[in-house]
């Protein structure tokens, strides 16, 4: 996309009676104007419609603008633009739709599949802690039956002969 240079003009003057569609970048754009600064002063006290520090009347759209200088004007004055009328469409084909509904029975299937994964975990998991909790308690009593043992090795050590 093509950029236009900075511009400065100066002290611009109509004699148009009616005052209409009047900004300091354009009057009127149905297109995009975007990065620019106006520091002009636009319009006269209670003369004109449509006047903006940017654009008068705009269908289009107005991005990354600043207006740093007073906007003057009867009816439908703005800062950045005077009358903002932006066009907007929005339609809902079938395509749309269909391709809607298959991704939601896609997230909807994935979903399922992450529960049931999760579940399988589950029950490793809960297998592995029994089985952890089953070979403490072989240890243990392992633990209690040597010390049995010992005890018994001690008393027969202290008999006599």
């Amino acid at each position: 996309m093509k950029s236009i240079p900075s511009i400065s003009v100066s002290n611009a003057v109509t004699d148009d009676v009616k005052q209409e569609m009047t900004g300091g970048i354009a009057g009127v754009s149905s297109g995009i104007i975007r990065d620019c600064t106006n520091s002009e002063k636009v319009g006269y006290s209670h003369i004109g419609y449509k006047v903006g520090g940017i654009v008068g009347l705009q269908t289009g759209a107005v991005n990354n603008c600043i207006n740093e200088a007073s906007v003057y004007g009867r009816k439908d004055i703005g800062g950045i633009a005077g009358l903002l009328k932006p066009y907007i469409e929005i339609s809902y084909e079938g395509d749309t739709i269909d391709s809607l509904e298959r991704q939601t029975e896609t997230l909807s299937k994935l979903l399922d599949a992450f529960e049931a994964e999760v579940d399988k975990n589950a029950t490793i998991l809960e297998n592995n802690v029994d089985g952890i909790d089953s070979k403490k308690n072989e240890l243990e009593e392992s633990i209690k039956g040597k010390k049995k043992i010992s005890t018994v090795k001690k008393l027969i050590n202290l008999m006599p002969d």
